[in-house]
């Protein structure tokens, strides 16, 4: 009886440790798969960069922006000239405006046609105000180089109304102005101050 019950002890030792090894196996089988299949997960998820909110600029207009940054600078010196009273010095900027906005026409071919009709018209528009600003400088007539000006100014914002918002470039700043208008035009602007012997200027008129 004692041997019987000694035997089975040992039996169900052998059987419990067998059991134990398979499970420990079987556990040890189940962790390495989930470690290989994270890593497989890991190298075939694609990495992805935070999204951008910068927009591409539109290529469109890219040719008709350049055009009309010389059309701001011939604008900003014919600005000055005709603030001055320059009526010889208007003569040369209206008429770089007027041979640059010949070629706009053509760099708009993304634009609608009914507002590329709108353009053909303005652009015809300025190529004859500046030849009537020209006639009207040469014959030293200040009232007309003014109107005429206007009028140039006024058909160009209607153009720039035409582009998307943001295409051309925004006019030139007041103090490139002021600097294209030389050192007596910008005292013109800023009025007559009255001078004390020396040269300085006075903030208040001598009693």
């Amino acid at each position: 009886m004692i041997r019987n019950t000694s035997r089975n002890n040992t039996n169900w030792k052998r059987v419990g440790g067998g059991l134990l090894a398979m499970l420990l196996t079987v556990y040890l089988a189940g962790c390495s798969s989930q470690a290989d299949n994270a890593n497989n997960s890991a190298a075939t998820t694609p990495t992805t960069s935070p999204a951008t909110n910068t927009a591409a600029p539109d290529p469109s207009f890219k040719e008709a922006a350049m055009t009309w940054s010389h059309v701001e600078e011939a604008r900003a010196k014919l600005d000055a000239a005709v603030d001055d009273n320059n009526l010889a010095g208007a003569r040369e900027p209206a008429a770089k405006m007027r041979d640059s906005l010949k070629a706009l026409p053509d760099q708009s071919m993304a634009m609608p046609s009914d507002k590329r009709e709108q353009l053909a018209a303005q652009v015809k528009n300025i190529e004859r105000m500046a030849g009537m600003l020209d006639e009207a400088a040469v014959a030293n007539n200040a009232d007309s180089v003014h109107e005429h000006h206007k009028a140039m100014d006024e058909s160009l914002n209607a153009i720039k109304g035409l582009y998307p918002e943001g295409v051309m470039p925004a006019s030139m700043p007041m103090d490139d102005k002021m600097r294209g208008m030389g050192m007596h035009g910008a005292d013109k602007k800023m009025g007559d101050m009255p001078k004390k012997k020396g040269g300085m200027k006075m903030p208040m008129n001598d009693h």
